[in-house]
């Protein structure tokens, strides 16, 4: 991109890089992977990862970069259009950010109607169902929720650095919701729900079925003198189809074992 190599951005991320360079070198990290590691997270944990995404953050953020990119292009003041940008409205009941967030319209070089400006209560109550319609949205597309633990339960618990899973224990609950105290062999942790799986419980599949004398049930043992209904239906059906794959003289059958008939024409007779 063009601001990576021009204006104060660019000599602003210059000096991020020479910065976190200068701390790689002082905690002795010389491989350039784990140096661009740094300089991507930052001073956090270099296993950090993102778990979730906000994709309606992401979303949000398409719109001023592409704004900025098409200033850029055009050589055009981007604070201003950033400007135009915050004091917009969100809809016909919602008033901008800006205004939001001062509690009065800032100047801008956009031509405005000059409307009354709504009640606190009002906008909050927009908000509410603007938020609620947001969540009914997401609910459609989420997953059903997940059943809860409880104490002294064997689940797998998931490695959210290798992505693997591990044999542990329920150890408790906490206050907070879908949050577990788990004891793995790495000592104790704390999960999130999503994160823990329910151990599968041994099967043992039984090899007769007695009685309760403690016999085996005739039924089962002995085979029955008489053959069942559904065993004759299916005797049935299969000398039908016998007798119906069975060509008739002026019939032959192919190679797919398909039955070809002659085709009927319309004739005269002299």
């Amino acid at each position: 991109m063009k601001w990576e190599s021009e204006g104060g951005v660019a000599d602003a991320l210059r000096m991020y890089k020479q910065k976190m360079t200068l701390v790689c070198e002082d905690n002795e990290v010389t491989e350039p992977a784990a140096i661009a590691r740094k300089i991507k997270i930052g001073l956090g944990d270099e296993g950090l990862r993102r778990l979730n995404a906000s994709g309606l953050t992401e979303q949000q953020l398409q719109t001023p970069t592409a704004i900025w990119q098409f200033l850029e292009r055009n050589l055009q003041n981007i604070h201003r259009a950033l400007l135009n940008m915050r004091a917009t409205p969100l809809d016909s009941k919602i008033p901008s950010p800006a205004e939001l967030l001062m509690g009065r319209c800032i100047t801008t070089s956009l031509p405005y109607h000059d409307t009354p400006n709504p009640l606190d209560e009002e906008i909050r109550q927009h908000l509410q169902e603007k938020s609620e319609s947001q969540k009914i949205n997401h609910d459609q597309r989420a997953g059903p929720e997940l059943p809860p633990l409880h104490a002294g339960q064997a689940v797998s618990v998931m490695d959210t650095r290798t992505g693997t899973w591990e044999d542990g224990s329920v150890k408790k609950l906490t206050n907070k919701p879908r949050s577990y105290i788990v004891e793995t062999l790495r000592g104790t942790l704390r999960r999130n729900r999503k994160h823990l799986r329910e151990a599968p419980q041994a099967h043992v599949p039984s090899t007769s079925m007695t009685s309760a004398n403690g016999k085996i049930d005739d039924h089962l043992s002995t085979p029955s003198a008489e053959p069942s209904s559904a065993a004759t239906d299916q005797a049935a059906q299969t000398t039908a189809e016998t007798k119906a794959d069975t060509p008739s003289p002026g019939q032959f059958v192919t190679r797919s074992c398909r039955t070809s008939k002659p085709p009927q024409r319309l004739t005269y007779e002299h």
